[in-house]
């Protein structure tokens, strides 16, 4: 189970990275080719790409958190 969750989080943040790479390129992309077509591009990448990057990362957020529960380790733990 432990690396089930492991590999969901992984996936999700790889999406939501990706998702957010994709913005960039469509900015870039949309400014160089400018115009309408140009406005369209960043427009679609800003409305649908963005808003499902934010669900992927939200989900890998919440996979996160239930590893570092299941496993009760995390990297910020302060011992004695």
């Amino acid at each position: 189970m432990k690396e089930n969750i492991k590999k969901l989080f992984a996936i999700f943040l790889f999406l939501s990275l990706f998702g957010g790479f994709l913005v960039f390129l469509g900015d870039i992309l949309g400014v160089l080719i400018g115009g309408e077509k140009g406005a369209f591009i960043i427009s679609f990448t800003k409305s649908w790409i963005m808003m499902v990057s934010t669900i992927f990362a939200t989900l890998s957020i919440i996979f996160g958190i239930v590893f570092i529960y299941i496993t009760k380790t995390h990297s910020l733990n302060v011992r004695d």
